[in-house]
């Protein structure tokens, strides 16, 4: 298994000491964020693996922390939250969230939900760098010299 540099992001501070334990254990590099600016900040500086937000994280919405990660091409979000609320699904439609975690979380699930978003994650800017590439090389010289 590969070392990951993990940030989470959650206001409480129980939730995020047991998902960081978790996350120890299997050998990833852990980085904690107590409020939504905290976590874009620390997103931006760090350039992480994966960041886990809460859905009650203090100081910004969940889905905007999510949408500024992901605007910035930071790294893939997973939301975790207590329950779906009526209209979670199509909520989370309009992020990048690459999926969601029920709490309480279990180890087994975060650590295999983790490993399958990275390296689908991965697999995604492959894509998009070869789709910009092949998007630049059709393009005429007098276009290329203007971009």
């Amino acid at each position: 298994m590969s070392q990951w540099r993990i940030i989470i992001a959650d206001s409480n501070d129980y939730s995020r000491s047991m998902l960081k334990g978790m996350l120890l254990s299997s050998g990833h590099l852990v980085y904690e964020a107590r409020d939504g600016g905290s976590a874009v900040r620390l997103s931006r500086s760090l350039m992480p693996d994966l960041v886990l937000v809460d859905m009650g994280i203090v100081g910004m919405n969940a889905y905007e922390v999510a949408h500024i990660i992901d605007s910035d091409n930071v790294a893939p979000v997973i939301l975790m939250t207590q329950t779906i609320q009526r209209g979670f699904i199509e909520e989370v439609k309009n992020y990048s969230v690459f999926a969601y975690l029920l709490k309480p979380i279990d180890k087994a699930v975060l650590l295999s939900l983790t490993e399958f978003v990275i390296e689908n994650h991965k697999k995604y800017l492959s894509l998009k760098n070869e789709i910009e590439s092949l998007k630049k090389a059709n393009r005429s010289p007098q276009e290329n010299r203007e971009s």
